[in-house]
């Protein structure tokens, strides 16, 4: 039995034993694009757009083919967002991105 709780988790409910499987480290990791868009307001077809013009990296894709974000991809977007919405065009977000977007906050942070 010990070797069957590694593999799922038991969930009860009222009389009846139900066994799940764990989520996969991948989707457990990231969020589909529909969560991105819901959680940063950015249209989907946009979040592919900008991805087709380089200005978000492709994501990595799960075994179904569906693209995996992470809150680098998160904080990424949201910075595009808010650049937008203060006027900057996708050019000049792209040379702020260039010179030290979220995506390489951390590094910043680990340099001092």
């Amino acid at each position: 039995m010990q070797q069957d709780e590694a593999a799922s988790a038991l969930v009860t409910t009222g009389s009846r034993e139900l066994v799940m499987p764990h989520i996969t480290a991948s989707r457990s990791d990231g969020m589909a694009i529909g969560q991105l868009s819901a959680l940063t307001g950015v249209n989907i077809e946009t979040i592919r757009y900008y991805e087709k013009i380089k200005l978000l990296p492709p994501p990595p894709r799960a075994a179904n083919g569906w693209r995996i974000y992470g809150p680098t991809e998160r904080r990424i977007l949201a910075f595009v967002r808010r650049s937008r919405e203060l006027g900057f065009s996708l050019d000049e977000v792209r040379d702020l991105l260039r010179l030290g977007g979220p995506e390489r906050r951390h590094a910043a942070r680990c340099a001092r």
